[in-house]
């Protein structure tokens, strides 16, 4: 008895680590309400990711490709059989979330609106294949599959190596005499690719080249991945497993940049939901710090425990009669609760003091609970080794972009109250004063790697600046800093005479967000208007200043100036040593590091190197 006619899914799954995450499963169950029967095809897989797929698809084909192209025409291939023998076949891959079920109409029903007067349908029109493409989608009725066009395009596409796209096969099934329609159709011609391209609903899924994407690339598009991300959450998308992934899928400050992940903390003053129990762990070494930090911690919502961290038994009782002298000063009603501790030894000061001197608050409790929901670390922060501008600008950069006020205060836990994926909020990165963007990894790099593979931290690293807590003060949940905590002794910080670039403590506050991100966290960076807008007109200043020459787009303005900086670097490095010995020019390069930029600019332009 011959078997009736299935709707078959061709899938193609493509993982550096051979792997079948829960993005895929909920993909998968998503195309179900579709289709009778999936096949998974992918270049790897690994022993775990194999083992997921045959639980998850129908019948799973591993072949090397060069491509998703590639990699789909190996799998109709394998599957002819069943191709031949199908009431209609869907071509697509792994490479998108959702469904999502809070877009209406959902799945099944956009599939029902398909286009009735075409043999083949795309999701969206198609445009010629650019550097960023859509996921590719086109469902196909049985006379397309027997078409000459459509077996000979594939046929010809096993060697692909990135050069095909779905608009290469629309338009040979239009040469070939077939009718090819999308069921996504904007009214205004000129969006070509609806699921990049708009962020209202298009599709009941988000392509995850928005969020993995080159940020430059993105930008030059005019491309909106923060609306990607935002869409996902008013979805009903599981945020949870959309940060998983990415945190595993890109860089993280990539990552955080397309996801939009920076916020400027604003609102009513007035938490809402149910609130969260907040623990504010503050190493105070310098009593008379605490006037500072009391300024700032006022501004919590009330119900806060507050515990201290110090060096000697002495500070611990000047801290003890301080605390409710401060607080019952300034905020009468709102004096917290509070501990003070002494910290066994000051090697690896706030750091080891959070993570082995705290640690008991860190862990999880006998029960699999936490005692806190987020702990808030601070610490009084003085910098001695910086002139006081640079320290005291520093110092008011982390502690007001956290608790600048009582409205920045409460949105900084209304995050965690409103965003369950939320592992880590910290200020953003540091740049006035400290020339940092681009390189603040520093001399802390190696240190960084060996202990991310020692504690288990699995997240690629950023090549320019980490995405870390600068300045080690952040919010955050304690089970996001599960392999910190516990995998570190005092023996693993040096004295004072090693605390300097390179050493553990360093390496340590480059590796915070990298620990949430690998535990399935999303992190974001935060700040105060204020501190916000200050930031942005220096960044914008010194841009101005690097790009005033350079033509192109934005992107190639990027990829020129990254490329002739770098082929200035070696002669301005020794510049700016033999500046430095000399104090010349008040900190300018002088024209020797200028003239070998501009030279180095020149010969991009000229096409050479």
């Amino acid at each position: 008895m011959t078997a009736a006619p299935h709707r078959l899914a061709i899938v193609a799954h493509r993982d550096p680590r051979g792997e079948v995450g829960a993005r895929v499963d909920l993909l998968v169950e998503g195309l179900r309400t579709i289709v009778d029967r999936v096949v998974l095809v992918a270049d790897a897989l690994s022993a775990a990711g194999r083992e997921r797929a045959d639980a998850l698809a129908d019948r799973v084909v591993v072949a090397p490709a060069g491509s998703a192209i590639a990699l789909l025409a190996a799998g109709l291939a394998s599957v002819d059989d069943e191709v031949r023998q199908a009431a209609s076949v869907l071509v697509t891959d792994t490479e998108r979330y959702g469904p999502m079920p809070g877009v209406q109409p959902g799945l099944a029903a956009r599939i029902a609106q398909r286009p009735r007067d075409a043999a083949a349908w795309t999701w969206a029109r198609t445009a010629p294949r650019q550097a960023l493409e859509p996921s590719p989608w086109i469902w196909a009725e049985p006379e397309v599959l027997a078409h000459q066009a459509w077996r000979t395009w594939w046929w010809s596409a096993r060697d692909d190596d990135g050069r095909l796209g779905i608009h290469d096969l629309v338009e040979a099934l239009r040469a070939g005499g077939v009718s090819v329609g999308a069921l996504a159709a904007p009214a205004d011609p000129r969006v070509e690719r609806a699921t990049l391209e708009l962020s209202d609903g298009a599709a009941p899924f988000v392509e995850r080249a928005l969020l993995t994407g080159d940020p430059v690339e993105l930008e030059e598009q005019a491309l909106d991945p923060a609306g990607a991300w935002r869409m996902l959450r008013n979805g009903g998308y599981p945020m949870r497993v959309a940060a998983a992934d990415l945190g595993r899928a890109a860089p993280p400050r990539r990552i955080a940049t397309n996801a939009g992940a920076m916020r400027v903390l604003a609102g009513p003053g007035e938490l809402f939901g149910t609130a969260p129990r907040v623990a504010v762990l503050a190493h105070i070494y310098y009593p008379d710090a605490l006037a500072d930090l009391q300024l700032h911690l006022q501004h919590l919502p009330p119900g806060w425990k507050l515990i201290v961290t110090t060096g000697s038994e002495a500070s611990k009782a000047e801290l003890e009669r301080m605390i409710p002298v401060h607080f019952r000063s300034e905020t009468p009603e709102r004096v917290p609760e509070f501990e003070v501790r002494v910290v066994e030894s000051n090697r690896g000061r706030d750091i080891s003091a959070f993570l082995i001197g705290c640690a008991d608050l860190l862990r999880p409790q006998p029960d699999g609970s936490y005692a806190f929901d987020v702990v808030l670390k601070v610490h009084s922060k003085r910098s001695p080794q910086d002139p006081y501008p640079r320290a005291s600008r520093f110092q008011r950069h982390v502690l007001e972009s956290l608790l600048g006020g009582s409205d920045a205060a409460t949105a900084l836990i209304q995050l965690f109250v409103d965003e369950p994926e939320l592992g880590m909020a910290m200020p953003p990165q540091i740049h006035v004063g400290y020339p940092t963007l681009g390189r603040a990894w520093f001399g802390n790099r190696p240190l960084a790697e060996q202990l991310a593979t020692r504690l288990g931290i699995d997240v690629p690293f950023d090549e320019g600046s980490p995405l870390a807590p600068f300045g080690s003060m952040f919010a955050a949940r304690p089970e996001a800093l599960r392999p910190l905590v516990d995998s570190l002794g005092w023996h693993d910080f040096p004295d004072e005479s090693g605390y300097r670039d390179g050493g553990t403590a360093h390496a340590v506050e480059r590796l915070f967000a990298y620990a949430a991100i690998s535990e399935g966290y999303a992190v974001r960076t935060v700040t105060t208007p204020e501190i916000a807008a200050e930031s942005h007109q220096m960044l914008e200043w010194k841009l101005q200043e690097i790009l005033r020459d350079v033509p192109g787009t934005s992107r190639q303005q990027v990829q020129l100036a990254a490329a002739a900086t770098r082929a200035a670097a070696l002669p301005a490095a020794a510049i700016v040593r033999s500046g430095r010995a000399a104090a010349q020019g008040a900190g300018r390069l002088g024209g020797a590091a200028a003239r070998g930029a501009r030279a180095a600019l020149a010969r991009m332009r000229r096409g050479g190197r």
